[in-house]
């Protein structure tokens, strides 16, 4: 490997923060292009990043290096989210949320359950955008299956 895994990662991180920024700044004139962002960006980010490694390394990720980007990416995009929630959280974004429903805690299990699921389809989307879509990129930028892994 000419780059370590954590270089890839750290590649990932600043793409995915970038794209936040992108979808936070276009956002604030189209609406509903915040919430598109959530799922999209991690994705997008990691199809860069597997872009990037088939470019360094000549290959496509084998099924050891797949598991440590699609792991790691998905641990940066949890902690991510969780600092970004929890600064919301401290600034009083979700203050009329949790009164309205007379401190039941319904309303936060609810928001919870959607998190998580969101958090599952992000962590299979990466896990697509380092595998298959690598894959075939590398095929198609190499010319040589069995360079590909598969």
């Amino acid at each position: 490997m000419n780059r370590p895994i954590s270089s890839y990662l750290l590649f990932f991180a600043l793409a995915y923060v970038g794209m936040l920024i992108l979808f936070a700044i276009i956002s604030m004139f189209l609406s509903s292009a915040g919430s598109s962002g959530t799922v999209i960006a991690p994705f997008l980010a990691a199809m860069i990043i597997g872009e990037v490694f088939v470019k360094k390394e000549s290959r496509a990720p084998n099924d050891e290096e797949r598991n440590a980007l699609t792991l790691g990416s998905f641990f940066i995009f949890v902690a991510i989210n969780v600092a970004l929630l929890a600064l919301a959280f401290v600034g009083g974004a979700f203050g009329d949320v949790f009164s309205e429903a007379g401190g039941s805690g319904t309303i936060a299990t609810i928001l919870s359950v959607l998190l998580l699921v969101v958090f599952v389809i992000v962590f299979f989307m990466m896990r697509w955008a380092y595998g298959g879509l690598t894959r075939k990129r590398a095929e198609k930028l190499l010319g040589d299956r069995n360079n590909t892994f598969d």
